[in-house]
Order: C-alpha cells, then structure tokens, then sequence
C-alpha cells in the first residue's frame, strides 16, 4: 500500500455515497466472497438508507470494482477513504456501515476486525468513538 495520510479531496474523487457502499462491499468482500448473511444485510441498507433508495446499485458495484482496480486489488482499495475530507461526517458513517456488515455473520471475524481497525484510522476516527460503535451493534446483532 501507499502513503494513507488523509489527502485534500481531489477534483472527480469518489461521491459520498460512492464510498459509503465501497465501505459495505468492502467488509462484505474481504474473507474472499459475500457470504448470504452479508448480502441480506447489503439489501436492506441499500434498501432502507436514504442515500441508496434511488441508486443505481449495478453503476455502485462498478465503481467498487474500478476502485479495486485502481488502487491494486480489493484490500489495497482501502486508501480510497483517504479522498474523504477530515472534517466529513460520511467518514462515521462509512465506519457504522462497515461494521454493520461485519456482524451479518453474527460476529467479527479476525480478518473484518483487522480491517476496521485500519479503516478506523485511515479515516481518523478516535479509537472511542470505534470502540462505540461497535459495542452498540454488538448488542443489536447480539443472539
């Protein structure tokens, strides 16, 4: 990977809601396919999130597609979050989503864990406000 230190937005970078879905597909790809559990949960966000009701979900799995590509692969696709500005509030948000996959299986498993972790910091988020985060959807996907 390249330098992640949070850049300037750059003229055409990726819209909001470009990057909240490559947060979600992200976790959802990153222990090699989208398991059942995980796609149910993409469907009801992109079915229920306001910023996903009218989207063109084939154009967001593209553009996911061609942000791996981009950076050198799936998990190297990761640095794309360093096009967020520091003071975006959709870096939350990226974060909530994230881990809202994750727990689609029922818990975080090491390799959804290793990359909220980089994907907290990459977005700046104080470990409180993760750690936050994810104890509240701890306990909604708790069983």
């Amino acid at each position: 990977m390249t330098s992640l230190k949070r850049k300037k937005l750059p003229n055409g970078a990726a819209t909001d809601r470009s990057l909240l879905f490559h947060a979600m597909y992200l976790m959802a790809s990153i222990d090699g396919g989208i398991a059942p559990e995980e796609a149910a949960v993409l469907r009801a966000l992109l079915g229920s999130l306001p910023d996903f009701r009218t989207a063109d979900v084939d154009l967001l799995m593209t553009e996911a597609e061609a942000r791996a590509k981009k950076y050198g692969g799936l998990i190297d696709s990761i640095e794309a979050f360093t096009e967020l500005s520091a003071g975006s509030d959709v870096r939350y948000r990226a974060f909530l989503l994230a881990v809202e996959v994750a727990y689609a299986s029922g818990t975080i498993n090491p390799a959804e864990e290793q990359l909220l972790d980089t994907l907290g910091a990459i977005l700046g988020l104080d470990e409180g406000v993760r750690d936050g985060i994810v104890g509240v959807l701890a306990f909604k996907y708790a069983t």
